[in-house]
């Protein structure tokens, strides 16, 4: 199964990448972690979040999981919570 990016990323995306675990010592924010990293945007861009470094920090695989679980199940609560008071409930 292949993945399809939603919102595409700059050009610039692997020198602001390098960038950013440049700044976080090239280790997880969360946990201090330096494998597997990954470069997280702070507020996704589906809520408006950008592609600026103060949006982005460095998290393992593991922590990076474990936020974007969080963000889809705040996500569809607060979609469901937008639908009920549509329809009444």
């Amino acid at each position: 199964m292949s993945y399809r990016r939603a919102y595409p990323l700059p050009l610039t995306w692997p020198i602001l990448r390098r960038q950013v675990f440049d700044r976080d010592d090239w280790k997880c924010v969360q946990c201090g972690r330096r494998a597997n990293l990954e470069c997280d945007h702070k507020l996704a861009q589906h809520f408006g979040g950008t592609h600026e470094m103060e949006n982005l920090q460095t998290l393992c695989r593991r922590c990076h999981k474990r936020k974007s679980r969080s963000e889809r199940r705040q996500y569809e609560v607060s979609g469901q919570a937008e639908w009920d008071s549509l329809l009444g409930f």
